[in-house]
Formats: structure tokens, sequence, C-alpha cells
């Protein structure tokens, strides 16, 4: 994984961050503002699974029925893991549900608050250095349920009772408040590489940018380091937090934790993390900070090996930072696959001057490209239209003399792709539906498959390769470690050419009868190349780490680390003969007992209780939070069943249009096609009423509605596009009450109401600086009318298109409403039109808005304020507003100009939010209005 990529490592949905005040409500409302931003329901697995359950008091693992051996697995492994976490944070275990998910592509996995639930996502990456050679369900086991101990660790004093007053998202802003994700993900690091042979702690590939850092820059101040910069690479909090839990737990044994998170559970809001580690050991931050990178910098030294090679630069330097992955050479030109800061993934021609670009390869699992004389390949992500968790990975074939591509399978799971020179068959990893591993070779024709080697004892099979038109070679995973293996498929024979061990073998090529590949043999990663004797040389001398290589007559091509990104290198093999060892050692001096075993030879537990699960199990109240709406501000409680398939919501709103309060309720069944839903609602509202003489006269009424809702939510994701489409049919009862004689309603208080629209998004994706999309279209059409005596009738539609700017980072938008209500109709819906900004607020039938958008970043300041607020970018959005407002014969035009600034920040070092405000000239019937000044909260683009 390259730090180009937004982290893929494991993530925590407990993650949110709080900025110190007293507990006021000030504080209290902010707090859920962010919070607001974080809870939401996952949903979208068929049906047609059959759930069962495996557990004892500690976990309770929910899991398709075909995957039970998995979930014996990972029930012996946290019983394990229980028993190696007994010396530090196994206090107070609140039990937890684990759900397997088989069905995904990504690999991934977290443990939620709100609600409290892990899941992990079961298919492994191709990449071993994403988390080294261990089992991909072991890592999972072992990293996930040490942020349970975490979490349970941390819920006391203070925390504790945000959880008892505000539930599980209490809990999570609680435990955001007392501990920081740097110390919750580097500590869940330092138990993958303490208690087992594996761990990303041995992999040097999670070191190589700090060491790139430290190399060419020194050290950045801990603000930057910890909140990241839109300009600069940095590495993650996995590795911040890595590097200062080693530190500490080195100079003060291995219960520093339980002391520093006892006392910062029950601490003031202010940074209580950092006081505890201060009071607990004596140590200033800053000191600890310095002193751990200083140790890390020591250890790069001693693994650094001597006699200097000269590379060659073959990629033009940028300020912004750019990674070049995957070279091949293609008529002896050099291609790769290029991505920076503020260009998505593309095929690229190399030159100094200026790149061409060959192709845009699609959404993908994880960055990969292949070569074979005339033909590249590469592997492309899509979903299930409705069912979100399941997901598909499928081969791409380029003809680089036609440059026209194919897609060669559909709906499949394959990964690292690798044509044949004649480009007739394409050899790839493929995972079924049980997630067996095989070999599969591919007519690249039509996609048909022509052998299937299925490999029972693998655990994982990553690059394989074309050695000749019988052999391929490929990196083979067994109980842990990871070896190079020839394979004949004409006669079906296994040679190992070298291996096993625990160090990485990645990203194999092959030029003639020569293998060369990326590992970590060395203590850094480097190039390494096999011939036909069978004999392993060194070629490379890297500070940081060579990755992606490439040979080419005498010479080899790679991608090696920088600081400002990973350009491609040319150098000449020293071919120094080479011996990898089994082991793999800590990059950093391990800390703590000796607890270190082969989880390879774990024994499957049974003692766990078997059960079958209900679909809608485990449906609970879990949290409740403040929505900061900029039309309808509300609190909201949230309810969720354990596989996000019910999803419940109550809210209590305020409509400022309207300036009156409701609550409404509601909930869905997601795992039904359609969706269904049942919705209610309660409270006052206020509409214009036009009287018989003319005049507007607002009135007011309270509305009771029950009704039920049916929705097909589809999401479409091809190449670099995705697509979603909602339609959705409601019908309502309405009663109205509390209204006046003189009003209409009062004579029919009651009638049914139906509703039908959809809305329709076409966005493609973004690149990290991007603030919005280069190029996307949506569409929304909403239809409302009463099946009654009184007149009633709403029409909004409301459509954007999105163009590039003049800028890579530069974003153009053209945005158009339209509402239709006859201002005379009985009954008025209600209004959430988007007036003309800064303007006044028209009564109309019918009004139209259109608006001129141009976003651009003004600067990337990387400043920080005491710990409590970083600026990461600002930027400026231009627009022009466009309004028209009809009331009968009557026509009222309206125009505004502004601009809207916003500060893309970093709160409390933690949490990432979006805030700014609107200074706005409104201009009715060509008259000039006051210049209009608006704070503009949680806005999106």
């Amino acid at each position: 994984m390259n730090q180009k990529n937004q982290s893929k490592s494991f993530r925590s949905n407990f993650q949110i961050s709080i900025c110190h005040n007293n507990l006021t409500s000030a504080f209290i409302i902010y707090i859920f503002f962010l919070l607001s931003f974080q809870l939401y329901g996952q949903s979208g697995h068929s049906n047609k699974i059959d759930w069962k359950t495996l557990g004892n008091n500690d976990v309770r693992i929910i899991y398709p029925e075909m995957f039970k051996q998995d979930a014996q697995r990972v029930l012996a492994f946290i019983d394990r893991a229980n028993q190696r976490f007994s010396d530090s944070l196994n206090f107070n275990i609140r039990p937890i549900n684990i759900v397997l998910r088989g069905q995904t592509v990504i690999p991934n996995g977290y443990v939620g608050l709100g609600p409290w639930r892990s899941e992990f996502f079961m298919t492994p990456p191709q990449d071993q250095n994403f988390t080294g050679t261990g089992n991909w369900m072991d890592v999972l086991s072992i990293h996930e349920y040490r942020h349970v101990q975490q979490a349970n660790y941390s819920n006391r004093s203070l925390v504790k009772v945000f959880h008892y007053l505000f539930g599980q998202g209490g809990w999570a802003i609680g435990k955001t408040i007392a501990v920081p994700n740097w110390f919750s993900e580097g500590d869940a690091v330092m138990a993958e590489t303490k208690f087992t042979l594996n761990g990303r702690g041995r992999n040097p590939q999670f070191f190589a940018l700090q060491r790139a850092i430290l190399e060419e820059k020194g050290l950045p101040k801990f603000s930057l380091a910890r909140n990241g910069s839109f300009k600069r690479v940095l590495p993650d909090h996995y590795l911040l937090g890595y590097t200062m839990c080693n530190y500490l737990e080195s100079a003060f044994g291995t219960n520093v934790w339980a002391r520093v998170l006892a006392k910062s559970a029950s601490m003031p809001l202010f940074h209580p993390f950092k006081k505890s580690i201060e009071n607990t050991t004596g140590l200033n931050f800053t000191d600890l900070y310095t002193s751990s990178f200083e140790t890390l910098n020591h250890s790069f030294d001693e693994k650094m090996l001597p006699n200097q090679q000269q590379f060659t630069r073959l990629t033009k330097e940028s300020k912004n930072p750019t990674f070049y992955e995957f070279p091949f050479y293609y008529n002896d030109d050099l291609y790769a696959l290029k991505t920076s800061y503020n260009q998505i993934p593309q095929i690229v021609k190399i030159n100094l001057e200026k790149d061409s670009v060959l192709a845009h390869p699609g959404i993908t699992q994880e960055a990969f490209l292949s070569a074979n004389e005339n033909f590249i390949c590469w592997t492309q992500f899509s979903r299930n239209p409705r069912f979100i968790y399941q997901e598909y990975s499928d081969i791409v074939l380029m003809d680089l003399k036609t440059s026209k591509e194919k897609i060669i399978t559909h709906k499949g799971k394959y990964f690292s792709p690798h044509a044949n020179r004649d480009g007739s068959k394409i050899v790839a990893v493929y995972r079924d539906s049980i997630l067996k591993i095989s070999l599969r070779i591919i007519n690249a024709q039509n996609g048909a498959v022509l052998n299937d080697i299925l490999f029972e004892k693998l655990e994982n099979i990553s690059f394989p390769r074309w050695l000749d038109e019988e052999h391929v070679v490929f990196a083979a995973q067994e109980k842990s470690m990871i070896s190079l293996v020839k394979y004949n498929v004409r006669t079906n024979k296994l040679m190992i050419l070298i291996g096993p061990s625990r160090h990485t073998i990645n990203q194999i090529n092959v030029y003639g009868d020569e293998i060369i590949f990326s590992s970590s043999a060395s203590g850094i990663d480097n190039i390494f190349l096999l011939n036909s004797k069978n004999q392993i040389f060194i070629c490379s001398n890297s500070k940081t780490g060579m990755y992606t290589p490439v040979k080419h007559n005498d010479t080899i091509v790679s991608s090696e680390i920088h600081a400002n990104g990973s350009p491609l290198i040319s150098f000449t093999p020293i071919l120094e003969t080479f011996e990898i060892k089994k082991d793999a050692e800590t990059i950093l001096p391990k800390t703590g007992p000796d607890l270190q075993d082969d989880s390879s030879d774990i024994t499957i537990s049974t003692r766990g209780q078997e059960g079958n699960f209900s679909r809608t199990g485990g449906f609970q109240l879990h949290s409740y939070v403040l929505n900061p709406d900029n039309v309808t501000p509300s609190v909201q409680l949230f309810y969720e069943n354990l596989l996000g398939n019910i999803i419940g919501e109550t809210t209590l709103l305020y409509n400022i249009n309207e300036q009156k309060p409701l609550w409404q309720a509601g909930i869905s069944l997601s795992s039904t096609y359609p969706v269904f839903g049942v919705n209610t609602s309660a409270g006052k509202r206020r509409s214009p009423l036009l009287k018989s003489d003319g005049k507007l006269e607002n009135a007011e009424f309270r509305e009771v509605n029950l009704g039920t809702d049916i929705t097909v939510p589809l999401r479409y994701i091809r190449g670099n596009y995705s697509t979603t489409f909602n339609p959705l049919l409601r019908l309502q009862y309405k009663y109205i009450s509390q209204v006046s004689t003189i009003f209409p309603l009062a004579s029919d208080p009651t009638f049914f109401n139906l509703g039908i629209g959809f809305t329709l998004r076409n966005l493609k994706r973004t690149a990290y600086q991007n603030i919005r999309t280069k190029w996307g279209q949506e569409l929304s059409i909403n239809v409302q009318k009463g099946v009654t005596k009184l007149s009633t009738g709403w029409l909004n539609a409301r459509g954007a298109l999105y163009f590039p700017g003049i800028g890579k980072n530069h974003s153009i938008k053209i945005d158009v409403q339209y509402k239709q209500e006859d201002i005379t109709n009985d009954y008025k819906y209600a209004d959430n039109f988007q007036y003309h900004r800064g303007g006044t607020r028209f009564a109309a039938s019918k009004a139209r808005r259109a608006s001129f958008e141009y976003m651009l970043p003004i600067i990337y300041p990387d400043f920080g304020w005491f710990d409590l607020i970083y600026f990461k970018r600002v930027s400026a959005n231009f627009f022009a507003d466009i309004a028209q407002y009809s009331v009968e014969d009557r026509k009222q035009k309206a125009y505004s100009l502004g601009t809207e600034i916003y500060f893309d920040n970093v709160h409390y070092n933690e949490y990432p939010i979006n805030y700014g405000f609107r200074i706005s000239h409104p201009i009715d019937n060509f008259v000039n209005q006051p210049i209009v000044f608006e704070a503009l909260f949680g806005a999106l683009f």
C-alpha cells in the first residue's frame, strides 16, 4: 500500500474527535455536530444468506453457513488473543458481535460504536506489504479485537458518563476525547507484531515513507505528522502510533498504556491523553514524539547496506506529490501507472517533459498493472447494484497495438491477471463464493475458463506471471509464510523456488528465464533476481524501498519511495548472492514479554456455542445525535440491527423556512427487494394562504402523517464513474387539525397522499486534492398529490452538471431547481426549495433558480493552533444565482452574487470537518439589497 492512497488499513467507527471547551450546552452541540457526520447505517446483503452464530462469553461470530471453519478459527484466535492481552487491557470486557463478510473484495475490518459490533471483510489483499505475510483472518482477529479491548478499557469515568447520557454514540464521543486514533491503531499494530511472528512492525514498507522523509526533510512537526496535508506526503496515524507506542513500552513496560488510559478517561476534556502520558511517565509529549522517531531513525541506519549504487531518475520532478508504479516497456518506450494528489490513476508514457496519457483504468480494490509484449492487464472493481456487500473484481485487457480495452470477465473475483505473450490466455488468481483460492487460465477472447487449478492448502496466491507457455510463477502463502513457486500448467507439477519464509515476495516480474521481485529480506525492501540456476541475487541497495520492478536489457527500472512520492528509478543491478532467512525481524526493538509463536499451528476451537441467527437479530437503539442541517437542523435517535439491514431513526427537527418544529420516525427493511419502510411524523406547520383580497397570510395548523415507502436503491460502479439511482413511491395518510375555520383544511382534515420521485447521480471519482468531481450529472424529481377534495399538488425538480475548471483542482457546477405549488392550494407541502442565496424567501406558485459556481482551492496552510484546530485547506466558491418567483400573473426576478469561503480543518487533532462563511449581494428586481453575511456549517460540496 503506497502512501498516496487513503489509508486502506483497519478502520474504527469510533474515531470521532472533539474540540476542547467547558461542559456547556454549546460544547455538547458542537461534539454532537461532529458525531452526526460519523454515524451511518450499513446495509446491503441478500436475504438468501443463511446466517449462523458461534460464540462464548466474550464474542459471538455471525457468519454465513459456508464460512463455519473461518468462524471457528476467528473464535480460537480471539481466545488466544485474550490470553496474550491479559497483561494490559483485558478489563471489563463487554461481549461483541463480529460479522464475517465473505462477498466483498476489498480487504478491511472495523470495530464500531454505534452500534457496538465488528465486521471482517474476508478477502485477503494481494500485496503482502499491506499487513505482512500472516493469515489474513488471523491478522484481522488480533488487530480488531485489540480495538475491542481498548474501547472497553477506556469506558470508565467521564467516558462512561457520556455512554450513559447519550448511548453508544456518547461512548464513541467520550472515547475519542480520551483516546486519540494514533494510539488505537498504533497499539493494534503493536499487537500484530508482538503476539505473532508476522505483523506490520516487521514490514519495511510500513516505514518506507517515514524513512524517506527523515532522509530528505527531517522530522516534521507533530501537528503536521498528526493531521496530514493536501500538499505533502506523510505517513498515516498507524505508523505514528506504532512508533510512539513501541518507544513508551520499551521505556516504561507493557502495562504503561493501561495506566495512561485509566487516567485519560477521567481527566478534563482538554487533551487528556497527552496530560495522562505526562502524568504517568513524567515525559513531556514533545520529547516523546522526538525521541520515538530518533530511535526509529537509528534503527534505519543499522539496516542500511554499504556501498550505495548509482540510480537514475526517469520521471519528472513535481511539486505536487506524484506516484509511479508498475512500469513496463513497449517498443522501447517506458510506461507506468501514474497517480498524483490532483489526478486520478492513469497509464502514461514516460517523458521528462510531459507524460502522455494512454488510458484511465477504472476503480480497483488495489493498485495493479501487468504487461507482456503487446498486452497489459488490470482489474476493475464493481458491485451488485442492490447489495453493497456483494462486490466483484474483473479483468480488463488492453491491446497496445490498437489501444483498445476489453472487459474479459463479469461478476468475478479475479486478482493480479497476466496475459501470455500472444494475448490469447490470461492467468489470474480467483476466489470462489466460499473464498477457496485457485489459479485460473482464461481465454482472453471470451473469458471462458480453460483451467481452474485449486490449491486446498494455500491461504493466498499473489502476482502470477507466465514464465513461458507451460509454466507460471507466483507467490504462495501457506501457514503464514511466503514461497516463490513455479507451476507447470500441463503436468500440474509444483516446484518451490524460494522459501518458505516470513519475508514478503511481492510484485513479481519475468525477463526471459529470470524472475525479479521486491522483497523485505534485506531489512529494507529491495529488488531481487532469481536466475535459471535457482540462484538468488540482491540487485538494489535502496535507502527507502523499491517496488514493482521491470528488467529491460541490462538495467532494472522500479518505483522508489521518496518524500514527495515514488518516481521511477533506473539502475544497473549489483547482483550479489543473497540468502533469504526464514524469519523477519521487527524494525524497532521488541517490547514486552516474548509471547510470539507460530499462529499457523493454532487448533480450531469447537468450544463455542453454535446457533442460528435471524436476519433481524440484535435490533437496538444505539445513539442520539444532533444533525446541524442548514434548512432542517435536528436531534436524531438511531436504531439498527447487527447485520445493518434494519435501520430506524426518530428525529425532532426544526424547519427554518416555516419556523416550526416537527418530529418524525421511520424504519426500513433493506434486505428485501424492493426496500420497504414505514414512517410517521407530527408537528406544527405554517404555509402561505392567498386571501380573497389578494393578500398573503401565513396560516398555521397541526399535521400528523402515517405512511409507507417503497424504494429500490441502486448503485452502479463502472470504470471511474459511480452511478446511483433511487426511485421512491410513498403513500401517506395525513390528519390535519387545529386549523382556523376560514382555512379550507378545516372542512376536510384527513386525506391520503401519494408521492413519487427519483434521484439520479452519475459522478466521476476524485483525486485527493480535488474539491469535488470534475465530471458529473445529478437529477431529482419529486411529485406529491393528495387523494382528496382539497386542492393539492407539489412538484420539485433539481439538476446539476459538473465540469472541470481551468486548474486541475478547479470545478464548475451549474445547478437548476424548479418548484411548482399553486399558492391558492388548500394544502401546502413542506418548503425545501433553495432560494437565491442571501435573498428573501418568496411565497410563490412557481419558483425557478439557476446557479453558476466556480470552486477552487486558495491555499494549503498546514497550520495549527494549540492542538485545537488545524487548517489544511482554504477554498473559495464564487457563485451567481438567478431566480424567478411567480404568483398568478405577477413575477418577481431576483439575483445574487457572492463568495463562499470553506475551511478544511482538523479539530482536536482528530476529526476532519468543513465549514465556512458566505458573503452574498442579493438584487431583487434590479434593486440592490444589503450585503448578507452567513455562517456555513457542515457544508457539503
